[in-house]
């Protein structure tokens, strides 16, 4: 909360952190699905690496096709 001038408070309240997460993803043009980012999120929370998921991210979007063959 905020106070204003005579006495006024203003209540900020933010959005959840997946609406951000979102809103920042489609500005970013990243292409993520909206279950995606929650997978993603929910293991940064976990305690993954965030900069190691973004390289798997990566990887899995350079060539789908090469990633699938090798498994």
């Amino acid at each position: 909360m905020r106070q204003l001038r005579a006495g006024l408070t203003l209540l900020v309240v933010l959005p959840p952190l997946e609406i951000v997460a979102s809103e920042i993803s489609s500005i970013l043009n990243t292409g993520l699905s909206e279950e995606a980012l929650a997978i993603l999120m929910q293991l940064c929370e976990a305690g993954v690496n965030p900069e190691a998921l973004a390289a798997v991210v990566k990887e899995l979007r350079q060539d789908p096709i090469d990633v699938a063959l090798s498994e």
